[in-house]
């Protein structure tokens, strides 16, 4: 189980790669950062600054005090650093809330942005089309060929900032399985083709084209209106009257629970 130190450092991460994204803090938060992060990287001084005053001649109580502390064993640093940490958790915590709603909104402005570009392209050309088939295209439909694949990777980069965002504005996000209700509204579109489509490797632009291919909107959602996505239900295997042969007469059938007339 993790510890106090360990959550700190984990939502400080999470800080981080919201603002490398280009998410913001508060000036509180960045000072508390500051001053922790001073804390854990403090070098040993107090020794020396014990001896530089012993030797000049002044008061050397409080000094002495501090060297004995910086002597002591690594389980009393342990225990003082967690014991920081109980407090300056809350602190940043409740700064990351402050900012945490408008980062999500920008990341989120920025990753339909680029999935607007990107759906645009998908619908100009297929990005799987052979190159030599577009030789005599327009301009316009090979520049989108071209596109496609640049935009694809530039929108999965952004996934995980976009996660992370969410996850500190307080959107439930139990796994990896958020990435799809986070960049994506299936609609109605057949579940299990959503994350088969989803889950694609194939192609110049990915899951991107096959989910626009689906209908899918690409796209990340108002916070509001952010919802966990479940994956489809296994398979059914049923069974029905067959010829008289074979065992008891009962031929074997998959039902897809999905489908939306299955038996």
């Amino acid at each position: 189980m993790a510890n106090i130190i360990d959550i700190t450092n984990a939502l400080i991460r999470d800080v981080n790669v919201v603002t490398h994204a280009g998410g913001t803090t508060t000036t509180t938060y960045q000072e508390i950062y500051d001053r922790w992060n001073s804390m854990l990287q403090q070098d040993s001084t107090a020794v020396q600054r014990l001896a530089d005053a012993l030797i000049r001649g002044e008061d050397t109580e409080l000094l002495y005090s501090l060297a004995l502390a910086e002597e002591a064993g690594p389980e009393t640093v342990g225990s003082v650093r967690l014991k920081v940490a109980e407090q300056v958790y809350p602190a940043l915590r409740t700064e990351v809330t402050k900012a945490a709603t408008d980062n999500y909104n920008t990341l989120r402005e920025q990753f339909n942005q680029t999935a607007t570009k990107l759906v645009e392209a998908i619908k100009t050309v297929d990005p799987d089309a052979k190159a030599e088939d577009l030789m005599s295209s327009p301009a316009k439909i090979r520049q989108a060929w071209a596109d496609a694949p640049i935009h694809a990777a530039d929108l999965n980069a952004q996934l995980e900032a976009l996660k992370t965002a969410a996850k500190l504005a307080g959107a439930l996000i139990p796994n990896n399985d958020a990435y799809l209700p986070l960049s994506t509204n299936p609609g109605n579109a057949h579940r299990r083709r959503v994350w088969e489509a989803w889950e694609t490797t194939e192609g110049r632009a990915g899951r991107w084209t096959a989910l626009t291919k689906l209908g899918v909107h690409i796209g990340a959602p108002d916070l509001d209106n952010y919802k966990p996505y479940r994956r489809p239900a296994e398979l059914e295997t049923k069974y029905k009257r067959g010829s008289t042969s074979g065992f008891g007469g009962q031929v074997p059938y998959i039902v897809d629970p999905e489908d939306t007339y299955a038996e």
